[in-house]
């Protein structure tokens, strides 16, 4: 049944640049792991956030579910760092939508 399916075919998509390897999900076990989820402070936020940038991480969400795995909220700990929000995509449309403050960006989207 399996040999049907498989010879059909088909292939997987590629991977996207931002999805994680399974050594940069350890890595951001290990960097969240020095933190408590429940007490972190924007010194600590930064500090993490240093960490992924200096361990060549990007934001998205993958990175955003290994942090969520961790107890960690991707998009509360760019927050309280201060990363700004990148730009939204070339792809999306722009106007009025995009300035209205709404969240449809990804949640690990803020950090950079």
């Amino acid at each position: 049944m399996i040999d049907s399916i498989s010879s059909g075919g088909f292939t997987p998509p590629p991977q996207l640049s931002r999805s994680l390897t399974d050594e940069q999900s350890s890595t951001v076990s290990s960097i969240l792991e020095n933190y408590d989820a429940e007490n972190l402070s924007a010194a600590d936020a930064k500090d993490i956030a240093a960490q992924l940038k200096d361990a060549g991480i990007k934001p998205g969400k993958d990175l955003a579910d290994v942090m969520a795995q961790n107890g960690f909220d991707a998009k509360e700990v760019g927050k309280l760092a201060g990363v700004e929000p990148p730009l939204p995509p070339a792809s999306q449309p722009s106007g009025n939508q995009q300035e209205s403050g709404g969240d449809s960006g990804s949640t690990i989207s803020i950090l950079v």
